[in-house]
């Protein structure tokens, strides 16, 4: 029992967290060469001034639609009773 906790408890942070963490510390916006030429481009991204209410309220929009599709497609062909043609073989 305790091998099957841990297996899965490895197996859902493996899979979930990690390619989250490894992609947010590898991913560059603007290349190394265009920060060091114009450094004004610190002072946006440190002021979170590219991240705006529409931008945020059109990423929770698209987040809330596909937890509502992930949801309610595999409940719906899940809870849809058999044919008595397919349900009797």
């Amino acid at each position: 029992p305790l091998y099957d906790t841990a297996y899965l408890t490895l197996y859902n942070i493996s899979f979930t967290s990690l390619p989250i963490l490894l992609y947010s510390l590898v991913e560059q916006h603007v290349s190394m060469d265009t920060l060091k030429r114009d450094p004004s481009l610190y002072r946006d991204i440190a002021k979170n001034s590219l991240l705006r209410w529409p931008v945020f309220l059109y990423w929770t929009c698209l987040g809330v639609f596909d937890a509502v599709i992930f949801f309610f497609v595999p409940t719906s062909c899940l809870t849809t009773p058999l044919s008595p043609a397919t349900a009797s073989s």
